[in-house]
């Protein structure tokens, strides 16, 4: 639903996965976490972007790659994934 209401938009499509790191736990809405994050310094390009963060706090990295797998099924095409990988993602579990 986020994916079609974006690209009703003429935007190009950034998908963002990852923990509570990019999920923006911090910040009030998380979907403006890039946009809003001061370690990004030249933003003038994300205004030609849509963000679909699909981050969540104590995910891991088969997360990740389900829900790639489903959107791919589903005919998504991003212009650009992000994908956050910490310590945790390479534990032994």
């Amino acid at each position: 639903q986020n994916y079609l209401m974006a690209k009703k938009t003429g935007k190009k499509i950034i998908l963002s996965f990852g923990s509570s790191i990019s999920y923006g736990f911090y910040f009030r809405n998380n979907n403006l976490f890039i946009k809003d994050n001061e370690l990004v310094s030249d933003k003038s390009f994300l205004d030609d972007y849509e963000i679909i963060n699909y981050s969540y706090p104590g995910v891991s990295t088969l997360f990740y790659f389900v829900v790639i797998n489903h959107l791919l099924d589903l005919g998504i095409k991003p212009d650009l994934v992000l994908i956050e990988l910490g310590p945790h993602s390479f534990n032994a579990n």
